[in-house]
């Protein structure tokens, strides 16, 4: 298995990770993903990096639930300044 040019760290997990999730389910994977402000993908980058930063740092349950509540609202406020896509 090659781990390209980032190597093998949890910023490389993040990324593989995360691109993977929106390449399916823009190629039409019938995968569940949860929404922000209304966008899929916006969804999966709110939560993936999260919960592949908390996995490999074996966080509890307790600590991933908030910091995907705070990575949540913390995309809902940035787009709010941004208007519609």
């Amino acid at each position: 298995l090659s781990h390209g040019i980032f190597g093998d760290n949890i910023f490389s997990h993040i990324i593989s990770s995360t691109a993977s999730a929106c390449d399916a389910r823009m190629g039409g994977a019938m995968i569940p993903v949860m929404s922000n402000s209304g966008s899929g993908n916006q969804g999966i980058c709110a939560t993936n990096p999260v919960v592949v930063y908390a996995l490999e740092n074996e966080n509890t349950e307790e600590e991933i639930i908030r910091a995907l509540m705070l990575s949540h609202l913390t995309a809902i406020y940035i787009k709010q300044s941004l208007g519609k896509l």
